[in-house]
């Protein structure tokens, strides 16, 4: 492993998406572009992303398989910029080594290719700042989460882990999720108590280097405060933790919530 990360999927954080609403997330763009900058110069193989919003399984891990040429596409004509499209090649042996570690573990996992299967904003949004910073030859693992809880989350992770121990390959992993959607009354749903809450465990647990603090935040919290990226959280926690107590740092780079929803902005290095 390089490195994991937490990071948020706002599209209005593209110039074309934002048109000038951009710059209400100035803090999270800016890092952003800094930990993109960061992967970029360790020039990882493979990026794996875990996405809320992929196209998934109720039942099942589901990691997408790419088209037939082996490329996973997409673009942000949901949100009124067709124009901006990215186009990146899939890691199908890393796929197939994530489906037997999962199965291993009585995980039910698969790597498919639906008809019309494409990168999904919470993968696009981490792939164009990395893109954006010249990564242009790395690998992709997109990974949607099935209804798992706590406990099936942190044992994919640490499938996950397995699996990219037994391929070497240089990967980075990437938790794309926005925490609270409900931190202000004028925000898309509203103002909830747990809201701030369950942010600032997320930011705690950072802070304090203790990404084994995801596993205990508890769903109740989590979905009373309307997030979408706790289970990418518990992932990350059994991947960084498959090798026994975490041994590396963490390093908050931002946390804002200007429109009502939470951004961080987070990574996490191993010791050598």
């Amino acid at each position: 492993m390089i490195l994991a990360a937490l990071v948020p999927h706002p599209p209005l954080i593209l110039p074309p998406v934002g048109r000038g609403s951009e710059a209400g997330v100035a803090a999270t763009s800016a890092a952003y572009r800094r930990l993109a900058a960061e992967i970029t110069a360790a020039a990882p193989e493979t990026i794996v992303v875990i996405s809320p919003h992929a196209d998934g399984y109720a039942d099942a891990w589901r990691l997408s398989a790419g088209d037939s040429s082996g490329q996973l596409a997409g673009d942000m004509a949901a949100f009124r910029a067709p124009g901006t499209r990215l186009s990146w090649s899939i890691d199908r042996p890393l796929n197939d080594a994530i489906v037997r570690a999962a199965t291993q573990d009585s995980l039910p996992a698969v790597a498919d290719h639906r008809r019309r299967d494409s990168l999904d904003h919470g993968t696009f949004i981490p792939l164009y700042f990395l893109q954006q910073a010249g990564l242009n030859n790395a690998h992709l693992v997109r990974i949607a989460y099935t209804q798992a809880d706590t406990g099936a989350a942190r044992t994919f992770g640490t499938a996950l882990a397995a699996a990219v121990n037994t391929t070497g390959r240089r990967i980075v992993l990437i938790a794309s999720g926005d925490l609270s959607h409900r931190l202000r009354s004028d925000g898309p749903y509203g103002y909830d108590p747990a809201g701030p809450l369950f942010d600032q465990k997320v930011q705690d647990a950072i802070t304090a280097n203790r990404p084994q603090d995801f596993l205990a935040i508890g769903h109740r919290l989590a979905d009373q405060a309307g997030h979408c990226g706790l289970t990418a959280l518990e992932i990350l926690a059994g991947y960084l933790l498959a090798a026994g107590p975490w041994q590396g740092e963490s390093e908050l780079y931002s946390y804002e919530g200007p429109y009502g929803v939470g951004y961080a902005v987070a990574a996490f290095r191993q010791e050598d």
